[in-house]
């Protein structure tokens, strides 16, 4: 099937504008969670994951979230006798 130059070179710019709105976005949501750097403009894989890091960190963080809360609470007791036996141990 022929197609015409015109058409192929505007389907072409079509799609790469659609490329950019996910560049720019990413990007955004890293500035927005201020872990922008450099790198991230030449490496989305890592920007990507360093958004999901950031992401976990909040969620696990006690001071954000009641169930990372009630999770550091319910071990709390449980740290505190393996760090006792550690301390007689020396």
């Amino acid at each position: 099937m022929w197609i015409p130059k015109e058409t192929a070179a505007e389907d072409l710019c079509t799609e790469v504008a659609e490329l950019r709105k996910w560049k720019e976005t990413i990007l955004d949501e890293a500035v927005c969670c201020e872990i922008w750097t450099p790198e991230h403009e030449t490496d989305p894989k890592k920007c990507i994951n360093d958004i999901i890091c950031w992401y976990q960190q909040v969620c696990l963080d006690p001071a954000v979230s009641i169930q990372a809360a009630l999770l550091r609470d319910t071990y709390k007791p449980w740290w505190r006798k393996q760090l006792d036996w550690w301390r007689h141990r020396r």
